[in-house]
């Protein structure tokens, strides 16, 4: 028999898990698969990243979702480190061992890697390590010739890279939305590269609970990766226009810049230092970057803004090819402040990551400036930076919305973003 107290420990907690299970949604929410279903197709290209930034192949490749998380595995299921749902363990096993070299478990996994090679023309007789990187060759292909062919046949010549945030698992319908809004600034048809990288979900609970904040900002690292190798792709004669929400900002940044500076740990900085240094960063003469709540340092991470790996140049404020940086903020948006019963406890803090360029954080958008001022990018009549204040409110104990939409509610500092992005 249970002891009294252990008893009524027991059913207090039960009681706990059950309001904490009934206050949990579970109805489903179609508005974003709606807006996605009304998405124009013929001028957009989708790219889908695992945490590691590996492309998803084409659907006919299905992937069950059991196979790649079991809900009833709680390691595969829950378990946010370097292995656990990525595609190259996926179709591999590969994973990376401590001394740096990979080991294989190939006869578990080969049969999944073979409907690769069908569909991509790969020899079969590979070994599933080098056919996954030959499909991973193929997909980067394909988004090449699939990119320059719209954009040849595209009046305004100009890619607009969208890129969502952290704990965002359907951008589809604010991506929508943000080219409707796009299309009424500017009055042209543009070509859309859609970003779908993996920030990680909270699954509709608390994402501090969650603890994915620090993995997504290592998986920010790898999709950055992979959309500098996209945009190396593209013929640069066209111009480029790179638009991001929240922790986007991370892999928008690192898409253009290489961005090592802002990683706190050694450990960190030599992994993206290695991502990153065998891949310049795109060299069209005609780049701007905007970034809606960028959840990510401000000075920290524009001190790299010279660091490309152009191959037999530098980059400098006479050859720099980021024309314009447009920075939106809001000083009372909850999740970029961190901000609970008026307080902002961690919009700054290294072990959780700072968000302070997006909270304008003891004055970070100023400092900003003035840290691209000092390295020569920004004078008195340069508009390279260009901030934009999207608070609604004077007073900084008011919580404001995070979300892409919100911000488009904002008609006037919206208009001055995409004046600064477009314009």
């Amino acid at each position: 028999m249970f002891k009294p107290q252990t008893l009524r420990t027991l059913l207090i907690t039960f009681t706990i898990l059950t309001i904490a299970s009934c206050a949990r949604q579970k109805q489903v929410w179609l508005t974003e698969l709606y807006n996605a279903h009304q998405a124009d197709r013929q001028s957009v290209v989708r790219v889908y990243l695992d945490k590691r930034g590996n492309f998803y192949p084409d659907d006919s490749i299905y992937i069950p979702y059991k196979d790649f998380f079991d809900p009833f595995n709680k390691d595969r299921t829950t378990n946010t480190g370097e292995y656990s749902g990525n595609l190259d363990y996926y179709f591999t096993g590969r994973q990376l061992r401590s001394d740096g070299y990979y080991h294989t478990r190939s006869t578990v996994f080969r049969t999944r890697s073979l409907p690769l090679a069908r569909y991509y023309g790969i020899d079969t007789t590979l070994n599933s390590d080098r056919i996954f990187e030959a499909s991973q060759d193929s997909i980067l292909v394909r988004l090449k010739q699939s990119l320059n062919k719209l954009l040849h046949q595209n009046p305004s010549k100009t890619l607009v890279v969208l890129i969502h945030g952290f704990n965002d698992p359907n951008p589809t319908g604010d991506y929508q939305m943000l080219r409707n809004h796009i299309l009424d600034h500017t009055q042209q048809e543009m070509v859309y590269l859609e970003v779908y990288w993996d920030g990680l979900t909270a699954n509709q609970g608390s994402p501090p609970v969650s603890a994915i904040w620090g993995r997504a900002q290592y998986n920010s690292a790898h999709a950055a990766v992979s959309v500098r190798k996209i945009l190396r792709e593209v013929d640069p004669q066209y111009r480029i226009r790179v638009l991001t929400h929240s922790l986007g900002a991370s892999v928008g940044t690192g898409t253009l810049f290489n961005c090592t500076s802002k990683w706190g740990d050694p450990k960190d900085i030599k992994k993206h230092q290695y991502m990153v240094d065998s891949i310049p960063a795109p060299e069209h003469a005609d780049i701007h970057l905007g970034m809606l709540a960028p959840a990510i340092p401000g000075v920290t991470t524009f001190s790299d803004f010279s660091k490309r790996n152009w191959p037999g140049k530098e980059c400098n404020p006479q050859t720099n090819n980021i024309h314009k940086i447009v920075v939106g903020y809001n000083h009372n948006d909850y999740a970029v402040t961190k901000r609970k019963w008026g307080k902002d406890y961690l919009s700054g803090w290294s072990l959780t990551g700072s968000t302070s360029l997006g909270a304008n954080r003891k004055c970070e958008v100023e400092k900003t400036r003035q840290a691209l001022v000092g390295s020569g990018y920004v004078d008195g009549i340069n508009e390279l930076y260009i901030p934009v204040n999207f608070s609604i409110h004077p007073d900084e104990k008011i919580e404001e919305e995070h979300g892409a939409y919100y911000y488009m509610q904002r008609t006037e500092a919206m208009r001055k973003f995409l004046a600064g992005l477009f314009d």
